[in-house]
């Protein structure tokens, strides 16, 4: 897991600015094209990195261009105030997660020298521009799920695996990312691993653990990291339901002792997308909750 960011309350302070500039004001699913035109930036279907652009480009530098394309999703243009997502990412909620994060570049003020397109005379240090991407990609989501509207509208749902899906819906963000955003705004023991849906070893049954998620109560309850990046069903027994021949997504209980040795039993259900398994962890109790969303779907297998 990675450290939260030091200044996330700036960057959340940002995004409430960004906001109520767009007056967004709880609309869903959230108006993305209303929040990047109220930061007063343009959108281009003209990308940047497109071949037709390479070619005509020195010899030299079309090899680079081409691996920089391959891995930027989006890109800036300060000087003409022009947003760019790549045509390469043909899913929306995954272009209204790029808009909002190019959005946020150009919002956060601590940000505003970086030029990312054409600037040669100033070169960000590696570790600095890390954190001027994780602190995009934070303040990209508080956009997107509106600071804490999320966390409101989620009460009025059951700690459930279908629950991100459906808010993932409501509010035109992708599954992984509301599943990532629900699990830690929540206010309960819940715990999210995001998996290859392939194994990586059929004996013993492994699978590579992408992303691990916790809520504050979770990690403080049973600690916090305690699922390796490879998890191994003969120390996870739950994991057995995902081998192949798949049996079907998993749902049941398992025990799990927490930080004081106590054994707990755990709910756990999982959900796969074809590209990610996503296994929700949560210790039960009473939930309290007004169905007042349209019943949960039936989700399918991969």
């Amino acid at each position: 897991m990675i450290k939260p960011l030091d200044n996330l309350d700036d960057i959340r302070d940002v995004a409430r600015a960004v906001l109520r500039k767009a007056d967004v004001a709880d609309r869903l699913p959230t108006p993305v094209d209303d929040i990047v035109a109220g930061c007063g930036l343009l959108e281009s279907d003209d990308y940047v990195f497109l071949e037709s652009k390479i070619t005509h480009a020195p010899l030299e530098l079309r090899k680079l261009l081409r691996s920089a394309g391959r891995k930027i999703r989006g890109a800036l243009d300060r000087r003409e105030r022009v947003l760019h997502v790549s045509p390469a990412i043909d899913v929306p909620a995954r272009r209204q997660f790029v808009r909002c994060h190019e959005a946020m570049h150009d919002a956060l003020p601590w940000q505003r020298d970086l030029l990312v397109l054409g600037d040669t005379d100033r070169t960000l240090a590696p570790d600095v521009e890390f954190v001027f991407e994780r602190e995009a990609n934070q303040g990209g989501a508080e956009l997107l799920f509106q600071l804490d509207l999320l966390a409101r509208v989620a009460r009025d749902y059951p700690i459930d695996i279908s629950t991100p899906v459906q808010l993932a819906d409501l509010f035109g963000a992708s599954i992984h990312a509301t599943f990532r955003r629900w699990i830690e705004h929540n206010n309960i023991p819940v715990c999210g691993l995001v998996l290859d849906p392939q194994p990586v070893s059929a004996s013993p049954l492994t699978f590579r653990r992408f992303e691990l998620v916790e809520s504050n109560s979770w990690t403080e309850r049973y600690g916090a990291n305690r699922f390796p990046a490879r998890l191994i069903s003969t120390n996870h027994g739950l994991l057995g339901q995902l081998g192949l021949p798949r049996t079907g997504d998993i749902d049941g209980y398992w025990g799990l002792d927490d930080r004081r040795a106590e054994m707990t039993t755990v709910r756990v259900q999982s959900f796969c997308n074809t590209y990610r398994v996503f296994v929700l962890m949560w210790l039960p109790a009473r939930e309290s909750f007004i169905a007042r969303h349209r019943s949960r779907p039936r989700l399918e297998l991969c």
